[in-house]
């Protein structure tokens, strides 16, 4: 720390001085893989090979990380002076590193302890397979939101009739307006056609109209269809009134028939 604070008070760049530092490691390193760097003067060969023997590889590589992670703390700190000396302390407790060799060894006494029996035999305890938990969970089925009902009533029933008649095909819109609307009970509508071949039409889709029909109202629906009587002749059919009939709403008159000896004519 007292060459850090020296390096700053005499005004040294500290980039430069990383630079420098890297360089310096690099070099250790190659000469720890038995690689002469061209860049290392004869006179300084000696002293840094027996440098690098101390050191393990390990520690070197990273040591080379932690000066590269030092320039890039450096340059997004607003204090690097801190940066500097706190990644410096880092380097000062490198013995404290264990060496990636003592740590898997380390792992195979814990992987041995636990699967090899205790026997001179030292035989291998195969692990048993964990049995699969299947989990199932039940998802709760999502609750329908109800459709708000509408009573089927005459009112309601020509009120939308425009609407319904929209999603018909044309040559069942004209069948349907060849109809009257007779009554409606217990959900059924009563339906009455003038012609009988409008009433195949309509009979034909029937199904489709009476599930139309439930979707709106809501409830189920059924169309009977009848074909319109024609009206008869009202004359007729009229009784051909006697004596005693006119005598009931007349007697004057029936006396007067009376009389004359008439009879009552069509």
């Amino acid at each position: 720390m007292a060459l850090i604070q020296e390096l700053i008070y005499t005004g040294t760049d500290i980039n430069e001085f990383l630079n420098g530092f890297l360089s310096f490691l690099r070099d250790l390193l190659l000469i720890k893989i038995n690689v002469k760097p061209q860049e290392v003067m004869p006179a300084n060969f000696d002293t840094m090979k027996k440098l690098a023997d101390r050191i393990p590889e390990n520690k070197i590589m990273y040591l080379i990380n932690m000066v590269i992670k030092t320039k890039t703390d450096i340059k997004i700190s607003d204090n690097p002076v801190l940066m500097l000396e706190v990644n410096f302390i880092k380097f000062t407790k490198l013995t404290e590193l264990r060496s990636l060799d003592k740590i898997i060894d380390s792992f195979d006494k814990v992987l041995s302890k636990h699967y090899i029996n205790g026997d001179v035999s030292g035989k291998i305890i195969k692990k048993q397979p964990q049995k699969e938990i299947n989990i199932n969970y039940q998802k709760e089925p999502e609750q329908e939101i109800p459709k708000p009902t509408i009573k089927l009533t005459k009112d309601t029933f020509l009120q939308n009739l425009s609407a319904f008649k929209k999603k018909m095909s044309s040559a069942l819109q004209a069948a349907f307006n060849d109809t009257v609307l007779k009554d409606i009970k217990n959900n059924v509508i009563y339906l009455e056609v003038h012609s009988g071949y409008r009433l195949k039409i309509l009979e034909k889709d029937k199904s489709n109209l009476e599930k139309t029909f439930s979707n709106f109202f809501g409830s189920e629906i059924k169309i009977k269809f009848s074909l319109l009587e024609k009206k008869k002749n009202i004359d007729s059919y009229r009784e051909k009134p006697t004596l005693e009939m006119i005598e009931k709403e007349d007697p004057k008159l029936a006396e007067f028939i009376r009389i004359i000896g008439g009879e009552i004519e069509d």
